[in-house]
């Protein structure tokens, strides 16, 4: 339980960051500019490096999950801070198109992206890029947001394989709608990928 108090504190930083600057992260972030995105995932790997795998999926994890609008397990998570982290989650259409935009690269490459949680990050990006076409009835998050933030996961070369099996997946799939966002997915990483 102490070190649960202790790890408590980095929480309370990540959410009072990202409640004061969410517009001014927005507005600092146009498409082609990666650089603080960079900057804040090298961050976020450092931090999952010296505090270990367990805090990147007891801690990190559920508030970035939340921060983008996705359910997350608060287990191990105090009491006392579970409802401002779950104060974070985008309440509007505005907001969540922000949190895709601004949050979702750096769950993807700063969090999901450490080496041990490459099948986590494997399978979350399966469930956004395919599971979601197929499944008329789910929520369909900002499409061009999800290409960007996939285009800057592949910023680090350590996970071009992954995408590209997705994309494989993608471009033998059945469904033209599939097919269609996967050409898309390619036209806009071809420059980050070395082939």
């Amino acid at each position: 339980m102490q070190l649960m108090t202790i790890l408590s504190k980095p929480i309370q930083v990540l959410i009072d960051l990202y409640n004061t600057n969410r517009a001014l992260i927005s507005s600092l972030l146009p498409q082609k500019e990666d650089n603080l995105r960079s900057r804040i995932t090298k961050l976020l790997l450092t931090v999952s490096e010296l505090f270990g795998d367990e805090y990147i999926t007891k801690i990190m994890l559920p508030v970035f999950l939340i921060a983008v609008g996705d359910k997350a397990d608060f287990t191990y998570i105090p009491n006392r801070i579970q409802s401002r982290i779950k104060g974070i989650r985008p309440k509007s259409s505005v907001a969540e198109r922000l949190a895709t935009m601004c949050v979702l690269p750096l769950l993807l490459a700063g969090v999901l992206g450490s080496p041990s949680k490459h099948e986590n990050l494997t399978e979350y990006l399966r469930s956004l890029l395919v599971q979601n076409v197929v499944q008329e009835n789910q929520p369909v998050r900002r499409n061009a947001e999800i290409v960007n933030a996939v285009r800057f996961l592949c910023t680090f070369e350590g996970h071009h394989n992954m995408v590209f099996n997705i994309l494989w997946e993608m471009v033998v799939s059945s469904n033209m709608n599939m097919k269609v966002r996967a050409a898309n997915l390619l036209k806009s990483i071809v420059a980050y990928i070395d082939l």
